[in-house]
């Protein structure tokens, strides 16, 4: 972990089976701006996570015919496919509405993410796949707190 004493964390190492990558604190989601409220690393802390991104798709009428003749754990799939690809599987719900299924996942980056799909796609076991990028609360409060710092940055083209 590199962390300069100007308050800023530059980068860190993401240790993972068999992977050891370096990326920002920036890339990874971390709030790496320190305040009072903040004096210690989130990374230290525990704090600091890769982006979450929620996967949503449908089962094709042959995958259901494979799966009524030969029952198998989706979940497992979904894991390994996800794992193999640089990723994390937090959870993996089989669905009821527009979608089949819907993963919960971590990745370094949303391109990360995109060959674990491309795999599931041309398997032709299904189809209308959509990744959403999820942030956390305190993401987004750290996202309200900039958007109030450059807000005078902005003029609207209405009065």
């Amino acid at each position: 972990m590199n962390i300069s004493l100007g308050g800023k964390a530059s980068s860190y190492l993401v240790e993972r089976p068999l992977q050891r990558s370096r990326i920002s604190a920036e890339k990874a989601g971390c709030a790496i701006e320190y305040s009072a409220d903040h004096p210690i690393c989130p990374i230290i802390e525990g704090g600091c996570h890769m982006p979450t991104f929620i996967v949503t798709g449908s089962y094709s009428a042959t995958a259901a015919m494979g799966m009524i003749d030969n029952p198998s754990n989706r979940e497992k799939a979904a894991r390994a496919i996800f794992e193999a690809a640089g990723g994390k599987l937090h959870s993996f719900y089989v669905t009821t509405g527009e979608t089949d299924w819907m993963a919960i996942t971590e990745f370094d980056d949303g391109a990360d993410l995109i060959p674990a799909l491309l795999v599931v796609g041309a398997s032709g076991a299904v189809s209308n796949v959509k990744t959403v990028r999820a942030y956390t609360g305190a993401e987004f409060k750290a996202a309200q707190e900039k958007a109030g710092k450059i807000a005078s940055s902005y003029k609207s083209p209405v009065k």
